[in-house]
């Protein structure tokens, strides 16, 4: 089974009810099954920066593109 795509999916519903700090924990549990899955890291720059984490925002913006 392709947990990484769940755990990505799952962080993606979790933001969009408002639970920012669930839907990292799933992204960066996605991102830690699967290292080069972009999306992951462009989504989890998305909340960081809802959150005020601009730093983190940027460096996972970096590494999607880099990606």
């Amino acid at each position: 089974p392709d947990y990484a795509q769940a755990y990505y999916n799952r962080g993606n519903v979790r933001d969009e009810l408002g639970d920012k700090e669930g839907a990292i924990a799933d992204l960066n549990k996605a991102i830690e099954l699967q290292p080069d899955l972009a999306q992951a890291y462009n989504n989890r720059g998305k909340v960081r920066s809802e959150l005020g984490d601009k730093q983190g925002a940027i460096a996972d913006y970096n590494k999607a593109i880099e990606l």
